[in-house]
C-alpha cells in the first residue's frame, strides 16, 4: 500500500508526479516495479527519476504515459496512484469539499510566457501558462473556503454551480 498524501500535506512531493495504473509496487534491490516493469532504479546515478529512468533498458522500462505539472493537473487526471519526481510513490486521496462557479472571462493579456485572465464579478487575476481554447468564454474556478482559488477548467456555456473534492 502507498502512502497517502492528501491537499494539505502536498509539501511531500516535488511536481512534475506521473500516473501509476496499480497500487502493487513491488521494491527489490533498490528498484521499484509495477506490474513486473521497472518504474524507478535507485542504484543509478541521478536525482531524479528521468535521470535515472535513463540509464533502464527499454525492453524492462515501465512506461509512464500521464504527466501532471501542477496540483490542478493531478487533480483533473482523475487517478489516484502517481510517483512523483524524486522518485516517491504515493496515492492521492481527495479530502476538501470546494464549490466550483463559472464566471464570464473580462479580458485577457498576453504576455511572452503567460496569458493573464480577469473575469467579470472577481478582482483576482488568474496567471495561465497559454490562453484557453477559442470560443470558451467561461472559467470554471474552484473557491476554497468562499474563496477563489485556481481555474479547473473552461467551457462554451455558464455552468451550473457543483461542488467537488479536491
Amino acid at each position: 500500500m502507498l502512502p497517502e498524501v492528501t491537499k494539505n500535506t502536498l509539501y511531500k512531493i516535488t511536481f512534475p508526479v506521473y500516473k501509476l495504473l496499480s497500487d502493487e509496487l513491488t521494491y527489490y534491490d533498490k528498484k521499484l516495479y509495477c506490474h513486473d516493469k521497472i518504474v524507478d532504479d535507485r542504484s543509478q546515478i541521478g536525482e531524479t527519476l528521468g535521470q535515472r529512468r535513463l540509464h533502464i533498458p527499454k525492453k524492462d522500462l515501465y512506461k509512464l504515459k500521464y504527466s501532471a505539472l501542477d496540483f490542478i493537473s493531478m487533480v483533473r487526471a482523475n487517478y489516484r496512484h502517481f510517483i512523483d519526481t524524486k522518485g516517491k510513490a504515493f496515492s492521492y486521496r481527495k479530502t476538501k469539499a470546494v464549490k466550483i462557479r463559472s464566471y464570464k472571462v473580462k479580458n485577457l493579456k498576453q504576455y511572452d510566457y503567460f496569458t493573464k485572465m480577469e473575469v467579470r464579478g472577481l478582482s483576482k487575476a488568474f496567471y495561465l501558462p497559454r490562453p484557453p481554447p477559442v470560443g470558451y468564454s467561461w472559467a470554471n474556478i474552484i473557491f476554497v473556503d468562499n474563496f477563489p482559488w485556481e481555474i479547473l477548467s473552461f467551457s462554451e456555456e455558464k455552468q451550473p454551480e457543483f461542488k467537488r473534492l479536491i
